[in-house]
């Protein structure tokens, strides 16, 4: 996925198994997305995340203001919780966030 620097949509994931089928996260509680620039040991973002529609495994997270303002690769995940068990997605993979520079500074 690529944004770009100082952009603050919100973005959206779908929680698949391991044979690419949605997830049901109709039994879930909480969702929390994490993102952490690559290399670094403290994350840019740990926060509660959104379920859009939790048949198809839907989830979504609203960036703000702050966690987009420095360029660079990060790794991201969502954390599901049911009834404490926590289940992070993607399961099998690594989701990439490309922060690409602006072309201007944030007045």
């Amino acid at each position: 996925m690529r944004i770009r620097q100082y952009d603050t949509y919100p973005i959206e994931y779908r929680c698949v198994d391991e044979e690419n089928r949605p997830v049901d996260l109709s039994s879930a509680g909480t969702v929390g997305f994490y993102m952490i620039k690559d290399g670094d040991l403290t994350p840019t973002v740990a926060a509660s995340a959104s379920m859009k529609s939790a048949a198809v495994g839907l989830v979504g997270y609203q960036f703000a203001e702050g966690d987009t303002d420095v360029a660079g690769m990060y790794r991201a995940e969502w954390k599901i919780d049911f009834s404490g068990s926590v289940v992070t997605y993607p399961r099998n993979d690594i989701l990439w966030i490309y922060i690409v520079g602006a072309t201007h500074a944030l007045e």
